[in-house]
């Protein structure tokens, strides 16, 4: 049965009257009778805001008509609403789709609060529901707890979005706790929610929970925001990272140190599909880790993202060395290493790597040190890749303070590395493989 949608096109924002709904019903009512072996299997209100009359309006119309509905989109649909109004509006659309199959639920930017949630229970609760999106609601730990509550197929669950709601160290156990029931979870975001640590041991323990039940559990996307300390770290390189196959791993502003972020990196060293990682706000240093990260995933990997993470030149020259040796072409399409401390031998690392870089689309080296002389090199060589350098620091170079240390030799250290991961399988055994 072929599904079609129904949504509702307009200035974003627009304030929908009951007049404005009945201009709106007669459109979909053409097309409905356009369309007489389609059902509708869409409903977007996004972004515009709905009087209580004009969702009463629209309610009536679509009462025997959502049958069939599985996506429901309804992010920013009571702004600058009276609350009581507001809630009134999330009622409404709540009591005409509880019966629907739903599957994709997006109830972004809508001021929820505890109210709101309860008011939107006959839809969070559907056990057919595979998406659920809260991003920018009000969410408070109460609402999560309930939310908890309210969904009972937790095992459905698919995707959970979570973004900037004040939700803090009690609603992020509930949402670990809910994390720890979603069996099929392919992707997670938690991210401007306040955390603190015992409210992110709580989430990485549930991640850590279902996985451990499912070794071959599907999740493939992890976006964390909060800090990760102790046996979190453990747990999540130990018991998640290492067994899932990732497709993209963001850990936003989590506290990690150095260590912690080799402990990270040497997890992902099994990956072989990693398409983006993003560790900005954390401490990189010198990383030598990204080798066997790049080696095993330079066709599939696009995105590197490394914003102020105290990366020095060192760990630029041993990043553009792995990029150098990777023994596939490199899908690498954007490359931030903004914020740092980057300086002139940084920046040698970077053009020499050029060729290596096919594909990239994006360069970002603003608020780090190199000179005119350098400055210039780099946009000759890089073009309209290189985004705007507003910020350069020409007037010292931050290599001029790199500490001297006794470092290995790399292409002994990476030869060694590339030796290892053929031993044990992870990429082809061949006298080929450029070092």
């Amino acid at each position: 049965m072929v599904g079609m949608t129904l949504e509702n096109p307009g200035d974003r924002n627009q304030q929908v009257t009951e007049d404005a709904a009945q201009e709106l019903i007669a459109q979909w009512r053409q097309k409905i009778e356009d369309n007489p072996d389609e059902v509708v299997e869409t409903l977007d209100l996004s972004n515009r805001t709905y009087t209580v009359a004009a969702m009463r309006t629209i309610c009536n119309f679509l009462r025997d008509r959502v049958s069939f509905v599985k996506n429901a989109v309804l992010h920013d649909i009571i702004a600058s609403l009276p609350t009581d109004q507001g809630l009134e509006v999330l009622e409404g659309v709540s009591t005409l789709l509880q019966d629907s199959p739903l599957e994709h639920l997006d109830l972004d930017d809508n001021a929820l609060g505890i109210r709101g949630v309860h008011r939107c229970r006959n839809i969070i609760s559907l056990p057919t529901l595979q998406f659920l999106s809260l991003q920018n609601d009000g969410l408070s730990a109460e609402s999560m707890t309930d939310i908890d509550a309210m969904i009972e197929n937790k095992e459905n669950l698919r995707t959970v979005r979570i973004y900037n709601n004040m939700i803090g160290v009690e609603g992020a156990k509930a949402t670990g706790n809910i994390l720890s029931k979603c069996d099929n979870l392919t992707y997670f975001r938690y991210e401007g929610c306040r955390p603190q640590p015992e409210g992110t041991d709580g989430i990485v323990g549930g991640l850590a929970s279902v996985v451990r039940r499912n070794k071959s559990h599907p999740l493939e996307v992890i976006e964390l925001e909060g800090t990760i300390e102790g046996e979190s770290v453990e747990k999540l390189c130990n018991d998640v990272l290492e067994n899932i196959i990732l497709r993209r791993l963001r850990l936003y502003d989590c506290s990690l140190d150095s260590e912690r972020s080799q402990s990270v990196l040497v997890a992902l060293e099994g990956q072989k599909r990693l398409e983006h990682i993003d560790l900005s706000n954390n401490e990189i240093g010198a990383s030598d880790r990204f080798g066997p990260v790049i080696l095993n995933n330079g066709a599939t990997l696009k995105a590197i993202k490394l914003e102020n993470t105290e990366l020095t030149s060192r760990g630029v020259e041993r990043l553009c060395r792995a990029l150098n040796n990777a023994n596939t072409p490199l899908a690498l399409e954007e490359l931030d290493l903004k914020d740092n401390q980057i300086g002139t031998r940084g920046a040698e690392a970077l053009l020499a790597a050029r060729d290596a870089m096919p594909n990239l689309q994006v360069l970002r080296i603003d608020d780090n040190s190199f000179s005119e002389e350098v400055l210039e090199r780099l946009q000759t060589t890089f073009g309209d890749v290189l985004l705007e350098m507003e910020n350069n620091e020409d007037d010292f170079d931050y290599d001029d303070d790199l500490p001297e240390e006794d470092e290995p030799e790399e292409e002994d250290n990476l030869e060694g590395v590339v030796a290892g991961m053929a031993e044990v399988g992870l990429i082809p055994d061949d006298d080929d493989v450029s070092l």
